[in-house]
This record gives C-alpha cells, sequence and structure tokens, in this order.
C-alpha cells in the first residue's frame, strides 16, 4: 500500500515539471500516478473486513467515499485561486493533501493477516495468475411480486504454476 501510495503522489509530483507541447509525458505521469492510486486503492478496500461489521460495511464504505469527495471539493476551492498563474502549486497542494490524508492509513489500519483470509502476495499472484468465474444463477421472483432478480456469483481464485487450471486448497 505504501508503494502505490507512494508511486501515485510521487506521479503527481512530476506534473510540476510539465510544461508546453509535453503532452506525452503528461499523459505518462497520468499512468503511472493512476496506477499508483488504483493499486492503493485495492489495499484501502480491502481493509473493510476488519475494521467494519458485516452490518456497518456499508456504512463506513459511505462514510469513506463521502470524506474523498469532501476533501476533493475543498481542495478543488483552494486550488481554484491558484489557476492559471501558478498550475504548479496545484499538483504540489494534491500530493501534499493526499499524502498527509493518507498517513492514518499507516497509523491505524490493523497489520498483518488479521482476519485470517488467505491471501496471494504480488510475487506469487503474478506467477501463477488469478482465476475468475462468474455465473449466473436463475431468477426469482422478488417480494414485491414484479420483474424478476437474478444472482451473480463471482469466484476468484489462484491459478497452478503454468496457467493449468485452480490451484488445490
Amino acid at each position: 500500500m505504501l508503494a502505490y501510495t507512494a508511486l501515485c503522489l510521487t506521479g503527481v509530483a512530476l506534473f510540476t515539471t510539465l510544461e508546453p507541447g509535453r503532452a506525452l509525458l503528461g499523459f505518462a505521469l497520468y499512468v503511472v500516478a493512476n496506477v499508483g492510486f488504483e493499486g492503493a486503492l485495492v489495499f484501502y478496500n480491502a481493509y473493510l473486513p476488519d475494521i467494519a461489521s458485516r452490518e456497518r460495511r456499508g456504512t463506513v464504505s459511505g462514510l469513506g467515499f463521502a470524506a474523498g469527495y469532501l476533501g476533493s471539493a475543498l481542495g478543488l476551492l483552494i486550488a481554484l485561486q491558484f489557476v492559471p498563474e501558478r498550475m504548479d502549486l496545484v499538483w504540489v497542494s494534491t500530493v501534499a493533501f493526499f499524502g498527509l490524508f493518507s498517513v492514518p492509513a499507516f497509523w491505524i489500519l490493523p497489520r498483518g493477516r488479521s482476519s485470517g483470509r488467505a491471501r496471494l502476495g504480488l510475487k506469487r499472484s503474478s506467477r501463477e495468475g488469478v482465476d475468475v468465474g462468474v455465473s449466473l444463477s436463475g431468477g426469482r421472483q422478488p417480494p414485491s411480486g414484479r420483474g424478476r432478480t437474478s444472482r451473480i456469483r463471482v469466484r476468484v481464485q489462484a491459478r497452478r504454476p503454468g496457467g493449468r487450471g485452480p490451484s488445490p486448497r
């Protein structure tokens, strides 16, 4: 999580080096920052079962999204004061706020494998790959009596080395 967060912060911080006519570099830095951001989100999201009971997960997740959007809106209002005269300060303030508000995650979130779920490391998962299966089960009539509902099940498990089907448990 720390490495992905640092990758995102580095990508955004390097936006300050962009000059007119450097669109390709800007795109590359955007990709680097976005890979870092999305990579870190996987870890942040994986902590939800460790920090909230099953009944409160929706509430805790919703509050997290709300806080993120509020922070983005406030950051935008602050950044608008610098545009277009000091665009570099927009990127510096973005890095500062994102870095500052990610620090609590490194201090507060549980460490180790507290949930007891099986986890694949980056090296093993990239070497063995991941087998994803999706199935759609038959429809049933909801309590309202109108329409039909369907259930989608997603199964994710490691593949055997060489990609020859699922690993034994």
